[in-house]
């Protein structure tokens, strides 16, 4: 009984195959349910923010003060309308479940060509086991982008538009198809500038229909002008194409945003690298032992995501979507052409489903624990709500609960968090936008936060008052520290607050400045003082309180409030905890 293939058999193995794609689900399930992070998420949510209660949309900028009132092409309208309503009325765990439901039919819609081959009868049998195993590894590269944003609709859009084309592979390009396909470009033009990505997957996909029937193809290629034309119904029309192909072909964005950096600099994990380039070694192999029925559109398509990937990390997310078509098309036509089994091979792929069950098992059970997090390989721990580890969260009750008001000098990518926290009152240099902001602006911002500029001739040039210096910018913590035109009056859990000696700040520095010296009194030496475990927990439960320690005790030494060489580690802990020790 061991060695024979009967029904009962059958049906036992098709059931355990099922139930191992039902685990790789949950498990990328899993993978969607991590707290609220991203520093685009804070300006869209802004924008939509002031469209809904404006009723008006926006199209100049309001936010910063280095282009403040200059037209903006505010491209993902839409989105911002849409996440914002949905934050009204559900909060973050709304939008997490937006990103849920995004997430989950982008990976839906990339297996569903290999069901439609099934249909189709391009070969008899699904290869469950290359489903299951494949879900994860998706997951666990799609976790990286699965933040709120725009692209979370690019992905839908785009494993459609090739869906689209899969269902129609042996037919004529009736009008449904047409219809289809307009409508599904019309609506991703409008919500995120990866609509591109339509025309060359037209391309290779007609292309690949004239290499079977020329006359067909010849009229088919009228639908790329149609995608095209219709891509201009947008409120830009032929501008929103200018800029995103000069925002494309600018390379002074690579060293500035870390997503558009190429994929193998060493800033991105290893592990990462090694699973994408397991995608593209499992599609290669596939068209090696598949060679008589190798598919122009799949070879065309992923040489050219293979080629974005490597210039640009943040398109592996579409390599990865893509490659199951490419995979499971050709390993099933391999499997087929193998014939019958021999004895040997029926007791393998017990054991191989055997295995797979385990991996999946173990693989939810590190997701769920955390312990995938811990090693970086997730966007964030299992959870909801939002995790504030990464923004000066502090830093800004302080400034509301003081009423500081003014242009305010910060990183890159804290500039949309104050934006959604403080605006107007407070408005950054520059956010995570990046494409309203002229290179030379972000260049310069980059060198001044590089140490190559001195950021006092900006601080005039755009009256900025505030400075909010995160502790892994130690030039710039130095630099406010030894002017006297500026005071320190907040230390956050990761950065410092300096204002600026005014008429408008005088009032909050006389209540709250902290002297940069040992000689403080015992009220600066309360507010120097962390939380406890328990009550910091509480304010923010994702922050790692050891790693706030560490951070603290940096901030302290880099401003010379303490120093190493004088204060033992009790008189340390006694100028942050009291009387308590922190791990009491």
């Amino acid at each position: 009984m061991l060695f024979k293939d009967t029904p009962e058999q059958k049906n036992l193995m098709r059931f355990f195959l099922w139930g191992a794609v039902g685990i790789a689900a949950i498990g990328f399930l899993f993978l969607c349910f991590f707290p609220l992070k991203g520093f685009d998420t804070w300006w869209l949510l802004s924008s939509g923010r002031e469209m809904v209660q404006s009723r008006s949309f926006l199209t100049r900028d309001i936010f910063t003060c280095a282009i403040y009132g200059k037209p903006w092409m505010n491209k993902y309208m839409p989105f911002e309308i849409l996440a914002y309503s949905i934050f009204a009325v559900a909060g973050y765990n709304g939008l997490i479940a937006l990103r849920c439901v995004l997430a989950c039919l982008a990976l839906f819609l990339g297996f569903v060509p290999a069901f439609v081959w099934r249909k189709q009868g391009s070969f008899s049998r699904i290869p469950l086991f290359g489903v299951a195993l494949l879900i994860p590894f998706i997951g666990m590269i799609l976790s990286r982008r699965m933040i709120i944003r725009p692209e979370l609709f690019s992905l839908v859009f785009f494993t459609g538009f090739v869906c689209l084309w899969e269902m129609n592979r042996n037919r004529a390009l009736r009008i449904r198809f047409w219809v289809a396909a307009l409508i599904l470009q019309l609506v991703w033009t409008n919500f995120h500038s990866g609509f591109f990505m339509a025309f060359p997957t037209a391309v290779f996909y007609i292309l690949e229909r004239g290499v079977r029937n020329k006359n067909l193809a010849s009229r088919e290629w009228l639908v790329l002008p149609a995608l095209v034309l219709i891509s201009f119904f947008n409120p830009y029309g032929y501008h929103l194409h200018k800029e995103i192909i000069e925002v494309m072909s600018a390379p002074q964005y690579g060293k500035f945003i870390v997503e558009w950096r190429p994929l193998f600099r060493q800033d991105y994990p290893l592990f990462h690298k090694v699973v994408i380039m397991g995608f593209v070694l499992a599609a290669i192999s596939g068209f090696i032992l598949n060679a008589r029925n190798v598919r122009f559109a799949h070879v065309g398509l992923l040489c050219l995501l293979i080629l974005m990937t490597l210039l640009s990390r943040r398109h592996a997310v579409f390599l990865c979507l893509f490659s199951p078509a490419v995979i499971l098309w050709n390993y099933a036509h391999w499997h087929e052409s193998r014939g019958a089994k021999v004895p040997w091979g029926r007791i393998r792929e017990r054991v191989n489903i055997g295995m797979l069950w385990i991996f999946l098992l173990f693989f939810n059970f590190m997701i769920a624990s955390g312990a995938l997090y811990k090693r970086h390989i997730l966007n964030g721990p299992f959870g909801f709500g939002i995790d504030d580890s990464l923004y000066p969260r502090a830093s800004a009750d302080f400034m509301e609960s003081a009423g500081v008001q003014g242009n305010i000098l910060t990183r890159y990518g804290y500039g949309g968090y104050l934006i959604w926290r403080l605006t107007p009152r407070v408005r950054p240099c520059v956010d995570g936008r990046a494409e309203p902001f002229p290179i030379r602006l972000l260049e310069r911002y980059w060198d001044i936060y590089t140490g190559e500029e001195s950021p006092e001739d900006f601080c005039r040039e755009f009256d900025v008052t505030i400075a909010l210096i995160d502790y892994e910018d130690e030039p710039l913590l130095k630099h406010f520290k030894e002017q006297k035109a500026w005071g320190l009056c907040y230390l956050g859990y990761r950065e410092a607050l300096f204002l600026k000696r005014t008429a408008g700040n005088k009032p909050i520095l006389e209540a709250f400045e902290i002297p940069l010296s040992l000689s403080s009194s015992e009220e600066v030496r309360k507010r120097l003082r962390l939380p406890s475990p328990a009550e910091l927990a509480a304010y923010s439960p994702y922050l790692d309180y050891r790693r706030i320690v560490g951070i603290r005790v940096y901030l302290l030494k880099t401003l010379g409030i303490i120093d190493s060489g004088i204060m033992k580690d009790q008189d340390v802990l006694s100028l942050m905890f009291g009387e308590k020790n922190p791990g009491e």
